[in-house]
């Protein structure tokens, strides 16, 4: 019998709906039924969770989603912290528990989790439907001295091999937010020094940059501090949900889209995306003779 007619159906429906929860590097998956229930080879666990009914989008709302779970849960746990370094992608299946061994599944929802709130012992999890992205606006070019583009990027074309490097951490601090590594092992690509030797002859080379785990999960670096004896240590805004000395981290150099830095650093000025000679002052503001 198709879903279809299930679904029309008066008494051989029994719906249950599945819920996948998917980032980067985690997933968890739920149902509303009573059993296990696999799909495209993943398990879904019965769990406490429902829903409200998605609203329409429309010319001043937005299609949204609201889920409740337990606040005990392991997939909102995480946001008492913050939200995840990637985001949680959301698609919520239905079936009927009465269609066979191999049930015909429709999604009925997809999007993405956009914040989750508590009250008491619920979670609220607010998620924002896929089409909604759709319709945000994408950047555009500024007229500005420092540089429109993104290091590494189709326009940039900096190539990203040649101003990184692969490194092993040696140390974690107990908030997460910094981490140190080996500093004496490899090299960069572009100057043929090793770390340390690099952050002696320029301190902010990886500033701004990123550290990257497995092309997976990655985090800006907001400082770069020489500790000595071949270690470095970098801090980030935000710590890594599962890291562990040992662990291989690619560093990418930083960029302060400056011209200057263009030019020295990357010898890429013939790229820069910015307007380095505009002036700073506006004749039409404060006139031409000033």
């Amino acid at each position: 019998m198709s879903l279809a007619t299930i679904e029309e159906s008066v008494e051989d429906g029994q719906p249950i709906e599945l819920y996948s929860f998917t980032n980067l590097e985690e997933s968890f998956r739920y149902t509303s039924g009573q059993r296990e229930v696999i799909l495209g080879g993943s398990t879904y666990v019965p769990t406490e969770i429902s829903r409200t009914s998605s609203g329409k989008e429309g010319i001043n709302t937005r299609a949204t989603l609201v889920l409740k779970l337990p606040n005990t849960d392991p997939l909102v746990r995480r946001y008492v912290i913050g939200l995840p370094a990637t985001p949680d992608k959301v698609v919520v299946y239905r079936q009927h528990s009465t269609d066979g061994g191999s049930p015909e599944t429709m999604i009925l929802f997809s999007g993405q989790i956009e914040n989750v709130g508590f009250t008491g012992n619920e979670a609220k999890v607010n998620v924002v439907s896929t089409v909604n992205f759709l319709g945000k606006p994408m950047p555009r070019q500024t007229m500005r001295s420092m540089c429109n583009h993104i290091l590494f990027d189709t326009r940039c074309k900096v190539v990203e091999a040649s101003f990184s490097m692969v490194t092993t951490v040696t140390n974690i601090s107990a908030d997460g937010l910094t981490v140190a590594v080996d500093g004496g092992t490899n090299t960069i690509v572009d100057t043929g020094l090793q770390l340390s030797a690099q952050i002696s002859a320029d301190a902010v080379y990886f500033n701004g940059g990123i550290l990257s785990r497995s092309n997976l999960e990655q985090r800006s670096i907001l400082s770069t501090v020489d500790l000595g004896g071949n270690v470095v240590e970098f801090g980030m805004l935000i710590g890594y949900q599962s890291l562990s000395v040992g662990s291989t981290l690619t560093l990418l150099a930083g960029c302060d889209h400056n011209f200057a830095t263009c030019r020295a650093k990357f010898s890429n000025h013939q790229q820069y995306g910015g307007f380095p000679y505009v002036p700073r002052k506006n004749p039409f503001e404060i006139g031409v003779d000033k």
